[in-house]
């Protein structure tokens, strides 16, 4: 089997995966030049490896990029593409213009960490074409697959669940000092130092530990922003070592080694490769019991889980840790022991295999359910087509936009093209009246994604130009007058009957709970005033006049006008004296 694996981060990860899978895969890995330097002197030699130049995301030369990448994958050739999650919109965006090998993605993360400020705008979008367009998806927890099936609609067969592979033999053959010694009182705290990394509770329990071992020193090594805000008068380096910069891989099996505890005190967590090292290192972990962490590390067996969040537990059972050897032993033994078996990279590579024939076994299904019914459906699908074609292009009439026309020419006494390109009011209807007609008439996939696709964008420059949103799943009928532009907004579930005259800084919305919450319904022949309300599960009547300013959220009976806050009804004279219809 010819695999391609590709990756553009998580290089330690991926490095080990790729050493194990050589031994049972025909295996290419494809990488940003940069990574080639940090992987070349500790890959298996039976790997092939590609490298492309992959510039910062916000550089245009990403397209060139991507298409060398491209042209690394059809050379190849895989049987399977396996993509360590990548994090990079331009790729997502290749994956959606191009054709794929069968593939496979690890989902690292289903969500976003609080608090990820390296996350590029708008890639937490598009890295789920990446969700959708594999045949199979490998996360590290059950947690993850739970969210991938519930929140995001993924088939259960198509998620996997293999674990984390452990880090530490990794940086053992890195590191330059192999004679550290552990340290009986030293604590690790490893990694980005982000808010969900939960820093702050384990600085508060500092102070609790230190009052029972008073030799505790706490080790923070890691980049992150304002750690000075953490020590806003200063801190006492015997009790704690700050390296707050990048740890090169060769001093952190140094770090590591050198501590009797790595501390997890996280808030949120998919999975962790920090505990990956760590157990591989034979350092015992106190974590919280969160995300993926709950399930990589088990409590009392090969770590200590506490609450997150919890000071006072989190205290106790370091306390706990650094005060008994014993304990101490037998997590190291039983993480060691995890490492060799389940975390073992080379019983993940035969699970990750089963995992790629799984891939080209669905890919292969569809592509054979399409072959099989190719001249039926070239048969059935044309004259299927070509009829729905003519059903759309006979809908396409406007006959509600000539109506609106019709009106705005009766009131403002101008010719139609002359009140075409000047009214606002004109345009935020015309585009309401193709939106609808996008969404209620046609139906066939393909044009249907195009003219929506320019209905949404239509939608959003009369939204900003004009000030006025009228949602394309709204009712509105025929004959609509919007007096002035600006300030008008309408709810999607909203009902407008025929002629109704809109004015400035309006609203038609949502309210009320439970069974009463729910949009109005308008009659025919409404006038609403300037600065209007009109709110919750109500009917408003025929020719019925709302006051300026006035909040309605009661029925008004037919020929009604209210006028106030709440809105109370005035007299049954009707609109007449305040709209004209022909």
């Amino acid at each position: 089997m010819k695999v391609a694996l590709l990756h553009f981060c998580f290089y330690e990860y991926t490095v080990q995966l790729a050493n194990a899978l050589a031994n049972y895969v025909d295996l290419t890995l494809i990488h940003p030049k940069e990574l080639s330097a940090q992987c070349q002197n500790i890959l298996n030699p039976n790997i092939h490896v590609y490298s492309f130049d992959k510039p910062r995301i916000r550089n245009l030369s990403n397209i060139s990029s991507m298409s060398k990448m491209m042209d690394i994958i059809h050379k190849v050739q895989p049987d399977v593409l396996h993509v360590q999650e990548t994090n990079d919109p331009w790729y997502d965006l290749t994956l959606m213009l191009n054709k794929m090998p069968p593939l496979v993605t690890t989902i690292h993360d289903v969500f976003r960490h609080p608090g990820d400020k390296d996350a590029v705008p708008g890639s937490e979008y598009t890295r789920r074409l990446a969700f959708y367009k594999s045949q199979q998806l490998i996360v590290h927890a059950h947690l993850l697959k739970d969210a991938l099936v519930q929140q995001f609609h993924i088939a259960q067969p198509r998620v996997c669940v293999l674990p984390h592979g452990e880090l530490g033999s990794m940086y053992e053959k890195l590191a330059t000092d192999t004679s550290v010694q552990r340290e009986p009182h030293t604590l690790l705290f490893y990694g980005r130092i982000w808010p969900y990394k939960g820093l702050k509770y384990l600085l508060e329990a500092m102070p609790l530990i230190a009052e029972r071992i008073p030799e505790v020193k706490l080790v923070i090594a890691g980049r992150g922003e304002n750690l000075e805000e953490c020590f806003p008068h200063g801190h006492d380096p015997k009790r704690y070592e700050i390296l707050n910069h990048f740890i090169p891989s060769e001093d952190v099996a140094t770090l590591f080694k050198r501590s009797t505890a790595v501390i997890l005190p996280y808030i949120e967590a998919s999975q962790s490769g920090v505990a990956a090292v760590a157990l591989a290192m034979g350092t015992p972990v106190v974590a919280s019991k969160v995300g993926g962490l709950a399930e990589m590390i088990r409590h009392e067996e090969d770590g200590l889980l506490v609450s997150p969040g919890n000071v006072a537990a989190l205290a106790d059972a370091i306390i706990r840790l650094l005060s008994d050897r014993k304990l101490q032993q037998k997590l190291q033994t039983a993480g060691w022991q995890r490492c060799q078996n389940d975390l073992n990279w080379s019983n993940i590579a035969k699970q990750t295999v089963e995992v790629y024939e799984k891939a080209i076994y669905l890919k292969n299904q569809t592509e054979q359910r399409k072959n099989m019914n190719v001249e039926t459906k070239i048969s059935y699908t044309l004259p299927s087509t070509l009829g729905k074609l003519k059903n759309i292009v006979s809908s396409l009439r406007f006959e509600n936009f000539q109506a609106d026309l019709d009106r705005y020419v009766a009131i403002e006494k101008k010719h139609w093209i002359f009140l075409l390109l000047t009214k606002q009011g004109l345009w935020a209807l015309a585009e309401y009246r193709y939106s609808r007609w996008v969404f209620t008439k046609v139906h066939i996939p393909g044009i249907k994604h195009i003219l929506k696709l320019f209905a949404i964008l239509w939608h959003k420059l009369i939204e900003i130009t004009t000030g006025i949103d009228l949602p394309s799943r709204a009712e509105i009928g025929k004959g609509v007058y919007i007096a002035h532009f600006g300030g008008i907004f309408i709810n999607e579930n909203v009902k407008i009957g025929d002629y109704c005259t809109l004015s400035q800084d309006i609203a038609i919305g949502v309210a009320g709970r439970g069974e009463k919450r729910g949009c109005p319904t308008l009659g025919d022949r409404v006038y609403l005033a300037p600065g209007c309300r009109v709110i919750g599960a109500i009917a408003i009547g025929n020719e019925v006049a709302i006051g300026a300013n006035a909040v309605v959220t009661k029925d008004l009976p037919d020929k009604a006008v209210a006028v106030g806050v709440p809105a109370k009804i005035i007299n049954y004279k009707g609109n007449a004296d305040f709209t004209i219809y022909t």
